[in-house]
This record gives C-alpha cells, sequence and structure tokens, in this order.
C-alpha cells in the first residue's frame, strides 16, 4: 500500500468506531505488517502518466502506480471505483470485487 494509504484508512477506521481505541490498534497492528510504497520522484512521475492515460485522479493513480511497482507474488487490489477498477484490470491486476 503506498504511504497516503494511512491517512486514506485510518480516518474512516476512527468515524466508524467512534473513535474507539481497540480499532485503531488493530489498525496500527495491521499496519506494521503491511508492505509500504513510499512516494518519491519516479513514483510522482509514474503517477502523472498513469493519471494522463487512464483518466484517473492523483490519488487514484498513485495507488495504482504503487501497486504496479510491488513485486509481492500474489497482490490483490481492492476497489470500489469504477475507473479505477477498469485500469487496474487493464494493467492485469487482481482486483476485487471482481466486478463493479
Amino acid at each position: 500500500m503506498v504511504r497516503i494509504g494511512y491517512a486514506e484508512t485510518r480516518r474512516p477506521i476512527s468515524v466508524a468506531s467512534g473513535g474507539a481505541k481497540a480499532p485503531l490498534r488493530r489498525f496500527e497492528d495491521e499496519w506494521r505488517r503491511i508492505e509500504v510504497v513510499e512516494i518519491d520522484q519516479p513514483m510522482v512521475e509514474r503517477t502523472a502518466v498513469l493519471a494522463e492515460e487512464e483518466r484517473l485522479g492523483a490519488l487514484d493513480a498513485l495507488h495504482l502506480a504503487a501497486a504496479l511497482s510491488v513485486s509481492t507474488p500474489r497482490l490483490i487490489f481492492a476497489t470500489w471505483d469504477r475507473e479505477l477498477h477498469g485500469a487496474a484490470l487493464r494493467h492485469r491486476l487482481e482486483v476485487l470485487p471482481a466486478r463493479i
């Protein structure tokens, strides 16, 4: 997951749990086990190209660029955004859900 995913994930967990500490602790524990992709100049450049080619917003393109940079044998890309879902499929990623 790309580094910005921390903020994008923690906030909804906090809101959904009413600020309860247990879900946030569970998230922190899980985050430490995730392969985090750092944002650097090559990643930003790849993001810009993907945003243009796939007509994606910057953050969606960043998530796609990060996924494409990971060499995990069985990466599963999860999104409920129709455009990002299609772009991930076009780049031959395994996507959940299978259809939107």
